[in-house]
């Protein structure tokens, strides 16, 4: 019981990051990472990374997804225990979270984003869900 529940407080932690990285890394391999200095000569930096078409919106989102669960996956595994509904349950909803956050943060009011920008927002949103769903039921069939 103990190591089911560590194995989940770890996942919750991990499978985020392993998300994150596999998206910085399908950025980088695509090309389409950018790094911003800070204009003022400090160490601060940030990310960008254009939206994309139907084709990159579909393999980041099933890349993340499998990243995501696939760490879990494998915590479960190191630990021994059973992957179950309830963490795969979790990880969609962090990401529909993440998503439709992203998606409110685009299109709140001072923003005003094309029509198409929006389709697009919607999109990602939709095929983040899938991914996920699909991410899920192998996490927990395997």
């Amino acid at each position: 019981m103990v190591r089911l529940l560590i194995a989940h407080a770890l996942a919750l932690f991990v499978a985020p990051a392993a998300a994150l990285g596999s998206v910085l890394v399908l950025a980088q391999i695509a090309g389409r990472l950018t790094r911003w200095h800070s204009t003022a000569g400090g160490s601060g930096f940030m990310f960008s990374m254009p939206v994309g078409g139907f084709g990159w919106q579909v393999s980041l989102s099933l890349g993340r997804a499998m990243a995501a669960f696939g760490a879990a996956r494998l915590l479960f595994w190191l630990f021994q225990t059973p992957p179950t509904v309830y963490m795969a349950t979790a990880l969609i909803v962090m990401f529909v979270w993440w998503d439709i956050g992203r998606f409110r943060q685009a299109t709140r009011p001072p923003l005003r984003p094309p029509p198409l920008a929006i389709q697009v927002l919607r999109f990602k949103v939709a095929a983040g869900v899938l991914a996920s769903l699909t991410a899920a039921i192998l996490f927990t069939r395997s």
